[in-house]
């Protein structure tokens, strides 16, 4: 069984290093840039995934290390022609830009089991959040701009 267990980690770990191998190369010629400075040049080392009571879709949180370099990788990789965004959606007085993620983008995020093909997104207090959902992303807004506790309050406690 302990064998069995081993073979599917290693053929998981080889398909996500090739998917992974592959979108970098992709990156690399589409935004002269590689994967791993698009994403972790700017980025610290917390990140959660957050769900909301009766809804569907998760919000994804980065804690961003580097504001200055996280709006110069979104600029450079958002003026793409790639990259397809819409800035044009209010809702609850905040503004929620949609990315639309290319296909070798997704590939990657679906490897780990994430799902966030046109993903809305909003950057409140050192972190970035992400969700398919912009009424998640306006309700997690409103939750931290009425001061609520999002980690280690009772939801949190009887879920962990």
């Amino acid at each position: 069984m302990y064998a069995a267990i081993n073979l599917c980690l290693c053929i998981i770990s080889k398909n996500i290093n090739k998917i992974w191998n592959e979108a970098n190369e992709v990156s690399k010629t589409v935004f002269k840039d590689s994967l791993d400075n698009i994403l972790f040049s700017w980025t610290s080392d917390e990140y959660a995934v957050l769900g909301l009571e009766g809804k569907p879709d998760p919000v994804f949180a980065l804690k961003i290390a580097d504001e200055k370099k996280r709006q110069f990788i979104f600029e450079s990789i958002l003026s793409s022609i790639v990259l397809k965004t819409d800035n044009s959606l209010l809702l609850d007085g905040i503004r929620l830009p949609r990315i639309e993620f290319p296909s070798f983008f997704r590939s990657v995020l679906e490897a780990f089991g994430v799902n966030l093909p046109k993903p809305c997104d909003i950057v409140k207090d050192g972190y970035i959040y992400f969700s398919q959902s912009p009424e998640n992303l306006a309700s997690m807004n409103a939750a931290i701009k009425n001061g609520a506790k999002l980690s280690k309050n009772q939801t949190w406690n009887s879920v962990t």
